[in-house]
């Protein structure tokens, strides 16, 4: 029986280094840590600003904020105002516990921007 060598030219293991290298770093660059971007855990959801204005906890001044850390909201709860050219509702869109209230009184809200982070039951 007879085997078959194959011996690599120089330019050949050249290409294979490259290619390997390419593959090694492509890996790298895709399992790296993303700066600036917070991963959110799957039992978790969070209420956003329904328009961009600033942000009150409470229906007037001088009332006690409508929701504190801990108290358990349902969809279509009220847990906040933004205040733009009207006074705007932001309603709860979910069922859980307040775990974080990310923004304080009168703090300048963009459209969307998460308000609070809330533990879906």
């Amino acid at each position: 029986m007879r085997t078959h060598r194959y011996v690599l030219r120089g330019t050949e293991v050249a290409i294979w280094i490259v290619a390997v290298l390419t593959l090694v770093a492509t890996v790298l660059w895709l399992a790296r840590p993303i700066s600036g971007v917070e991963v959110m855990r799957l039992d978790e959801n969070e209420i956003v600003a329904p328009c961009e204005g600033f942000f009150y906890r409470a229906e007037y001044p001088g009332e006690p904020p409508l929701v504190e850390v801990g108290d358990v909201v349902t969809y279509g709860t009220i847990v906040a105002y933004v205040q733009g050219m009207e006074r705007v509702p932001v309603v709860s869109e979910t069922h859980g516990t307040v775990l974080e209230i990310l923004h304080e009184e009168m703090d300048v809200v963009a459209a969307n921007e998460p308000l609070m982070r809330v533990a879906v039951k």
